[in-house]
């Protein structure tokens, strides 16, 4: 059974022993909509949290397309940070892409076109230099931003197992308790308490696979460059 965000509002209202919120009331220290906001703010906490320890968490692969002659390509619109990035030629094979520095970009003009170009990300977009030659698949590998709750019927993000939520009902709960000028220890415990696990299992989750190092050795072949990463 899924934890939706109105379970998350109710529990913390009883940690907090605080009445659920009544519109209907004039005497409540935290209405349903500020505490849905916090709410929000705590899953985007807990969020942070995972990326942090283990960014694997909330990966996700998506493709999309380079056009040619186009220069940026919208990103997923779940997009919050890249991993990796490959460009998928006629024979699916991928071909790790690069990203450049502005500074190269001098010199150059505004109409030199590449089969295999570097990209920038800027904002919403991929930048392309030099403009692709061609329209190809690009494949990437991302982190993603967490899911705003807005309905009390809306579900956490099923990558979250079990008990995770308490987090997120730990801060709302010290919330509602500071605003009701009590002292917060229930709620600041709970959520360390499950901060505390978090991080134990989510820093840990693949234990059976050491992290590798990358291997840079070939790195540049395919523009025949140095074999170190730029800096």
């Amino acid at each position: 059974m899924r934890v939706t965000l109105g379970d998350i509002i109710n529990r913390a209202f009883r940690m907090a022993d605080v009445s659920i919120p009544d519109e209907s009331r004039s005497d409540q220290y935290v209405s349903l909509i500020e505490a849905t906001d916090e709410a929000n703010a705590g899953l985007a906490e807990l969020h942070d949290l995972l990326v942090e320890k283990w960014i694997d968490w909330l990966a996700k692969t998506a493709t999309v397309t380079m056009t040619a002659g186009q220069q940026t390509t919208l990103l997923p619109a779940d997009f919050l940070a890249l991993q990796e990035i490959f460009l998928i030629d006629s024979g699916n094979q991928r071909h790790r892409l690069e990203e450049f520095r502005l500074d190269e970009m001098a010199g150059s003009t505004t109409s030199k076109t590449d089969s295999f170009p570097d990209y920038r990300i800027m904002n919403t977009h991929l930048y392309w230099h030099p403009l692709p030659s061609g329209t190809r698949s690009v494949e990437l590998w991302y982190t993603r931003a967490f899911d705003v709750l807005e309905d009390t019927n809306d579900e956490i993000s099923p990558e979250l197992p079990a008990g995770w939520e308490e987090f997120v009902v730990g801060h709302l709960a010290e919330y509602i308790i500071d605003k009701a000028e009590r002292n917060s220890t229930a709620g600041a415990k709970a959520k360390a308490r499950a901060e505390r696990r978090i991080i134990t299992v989510a820093s840990n989750r693949n234990a059976s696979r050491p992290r590798k190092t990358p291997d840079v050795s070939g790195r540049y072949a395919r523009k025949r460059r140095f074999p170190y990463p730029k800096v």
